[in-house]
């Protein structure tokens, strides 16, 4: 994976790579890995917030 994109005139050499898996390399996209980090963390958050609505947390039913 390019750490700077080739679509945002990234390098393409050694310096400018990061080994990633496929699923992360095309969620990636083209974007900044801080962008990247933002962009999970927003799912993240979102998840954890719906899961504590619903009161269910992976394979456990939480009683509250």
């Amino acid at each position: 994976d390019h750490i700077l994109p080739l679509a945002m005139n990234g390098d393409d050499n050694v310096s400018n790579l990061q080994c990633t898996c496929t699923a992360c390399n095309l969620f990636k996209g083209s974007v900044l890995p801080s962008d990247f980090m933002e962009r999970i963390t927003e799912i993240f958050l979102y998840q954890m917030i719906r899961n504590k609505a619903s009161g269910y947390y992976g394979n456990l039913y939480i009683d509250y």
